[in-house]
């Protein structure tokens, strides 16, 4: 299967940007209280996003890193309701691959690691 990898949403960028390095397991939701992550079971690597108006998305996270520059989410979409919500999104090798490209280029200090999971990609 090529959608091995995923992205995992993490509430708006509005209300848990400030809080980005300690979401883990939940985020605020629009009501003010706590949601739950919901885990992919998807074996790749895994992508935090958030929702955010201007762009659609960011991704903030890639596996248990969290990215010093954050790296917009342009997603090809079928319908305007066609974005990462709670639930998730399962991904092909080539977006995951353009991602961490992108995510390399914005935090040069992190690249080492960002690079490990790149070769993670299967071609």
């Amino acid at each position: 299967m090529d959608d091995r990898n995923a992205l995992v949403y993490y509430g708006t960028k509005g209300l848990n940007w400030e809080n980005r390095r300690g979401l883990s397991d939940s985020f605020k939701g629009i009501d003010g209280k706590p949601c739950k992550v919901q885990k992919s079971k998807a074996e790749g690597i895994h992508f935090g996003v958030m929702g955010d108006d201007a762009s659609g998305g960011l991704v903030f996270r890639v596996a248990d890193s969290t990215l010093e520059n954050e790296v917009t989410l342009s997603l090809p979409r079928r319908h305007p309701c066609d974005t990462p919500g709670p639930a998730g999104r399962r991904i092909s090798e080539a977006l995951a691959s353009e991602l961490l490209k992108d995510a390399i280029a914005q935090n040069p200090d992190q690249a080492d690691q960002l690079r490990d999971y790149r070769r993670r990609i299967r071609s």
